[in-house]
């Protein structure tokens, strides 16, 4: 049923967090958490903002606007907010999407496609979550925030990630959740499935988007499958099932 998600690609590339693992609704409590320290009379829902905006600008935001005391920095908040992430992730115990294990060894053992991990998360606290999830064998290639210049939306992710592995962005499946993500995937050239939050519209993700789901469960089953060799796979087995009660 999805096998045209796979054709014609060699690398299929996961964002982290909100992707491989929905890990955004710790973001926003460590976030939450912080600025009540901070700040605390600034409304925490006015200010959040959307998935995938880093925190950098999450903070640089409030700072542009003063509404920070001036002895605070950016950077000291970000440092603050990803500290207060850590402990709560670790608290948590979270593991990776349903399916996620399933879909891995799919495209990895059986159809040889590379694997890359294309992240905003800065190096030393997506190793951390990497480490807890137990994934640090999965990827042919990680690819952080801090190692390149512009982060999502920007594509400049997606096409180092092409470039390291010699093919073309067309050539590359995306997996994002963000809009920022998805933004950076498109402008790059690479096909793209959203991990959809179930509460952001469609409209606002690519039009080009091949599919939105919530997880990766049943896509590994399917990758070998076109619709219609999916349906006509359904039929013989309600024929076949037909066939056994008339034997009855």
């Amino acid at each position: 049923m999805y096998k045209r998600f796979i054709e014609g690609k060699k690398v299929v590339c996961f964002d982290l967090d909100g992707t491989v693992v929905d890990s955004e609704p710790i973001y926003a409590s460590a976030f939450a958490n912080v600025l009540e320290l901070t700040a605390p009379d600034l409304d925490f829902d006015l200010i959040f903002g959307r998935s995938g905006e880093s925190l950098g600008d999450k903070w640089g935001k409030l700072a542009d606007a003063r509404l920070l005391q001036p002895n605070i920095t950016v950077k000291d908040l970000v440092n603050n907010t990803y500290k207060e992430f850590l402990k709560l992730f670790i608290k948590a115990q979270l593991e990776p999407r349903e399916g996620f294990w399933d879909l891995i060894y799919t495209l990895k053992i059986k159809k040889g496609l590379k694997l890359a991990l294309t992240t905003n998360t800065e190096k030393s606290v997506a190793a951390q979550v990497i480490n807890a999830l137990g994934i640090n064998e999965v990827f042919d290639f990680m690819i952080f925030g801090d190692e390149v210049k512009r982060k999502k939306p920007n594509p400049e992710m997606y096409l180092h990630t092409a470039k390291h592995f010699g093919v073309k962005p067309s050539e590359m499946l995306v997996f994002e959740d963000s809009i920022a993500g998805t933004t950076a995937a498109y402008k790059s050239g690479a096909s793209l499935i959203v991990m959809w939050d179930q509460q952001t519209g469609k409209r606002y993700f690519p039009e080009e988007t091949l599919a939105f789901t919530t997880d990766f469960a049943g896509l590994a089953d399917n990758l070998d499958h076109t619709v219609d060799e999916a349906l006509e796979d359904y039929r013989k087995s309600i024929e076949a099932s037909q066939r056994q009660q008339t034997q009855k």
